[in-house]
C-alpha cells in the first residue's frame, strides 16, 4: 500500500463507524400519487413518512437499518481494498541482521 494511504488505512474503522451512524439520517423525497414521502435509508429502504406525518414501518425496518449500517461501515474497507489492489507494489526491504 502506498505510504500516503497508511493514515487512511489506520483510520478505516473510525471512518466506517462514523459513516454507519450517519447512514441512519440519510433520506430522500419521493412522490407517490398525490403524496410526498420522505424515505429513510440508503441503499436499503428502512422507513418512510408521508406529508401528513404517517409513518410506514414494518418487520423489515430493523434489519434494513442494520444492513445500512454495515454497508456504510464497510465502504471505506472496499475502497481501500480496491485501490490497494491496483497500487504498484513496493519492494520489501530486508533488515540487516
Amino acid at each position: 500500500m502506498p505510504r500516503s494511504w497508511r493514515v487512511l488505512w489506520r483510520l478505516r474503522w473510525v471512518i466506517g463507524i462514523a459513516l454507519g451512524f450517519g447512514s441512519y439520517f440519510l433520506r430522500y423525497p419521493l412522490e407517490g400519487g398525490k403524496d410526498l414521502y420522505t424515505v429513510y435509508g440508503i441503499p436499503f429502504v428502512s422507513y418512510a413518512f408521508d406529508s401528513k406525518g404517517h409513518d410506514y414501518v414494518g418487520p423489515l425496518t430493523i434489519p434494513a437499518v442494520a444492513l445500512n449500517f454495515v454497508t456504510w461501515a464497510l465502504l471505506p474497507q472496499l475502497f481501500l481494498w480496491a485501490f490497494s489492489r491496483n497500487a504498484p507494489k513496493q519492494p520489501q526491504q530486508r533488515s540487516a541482521a
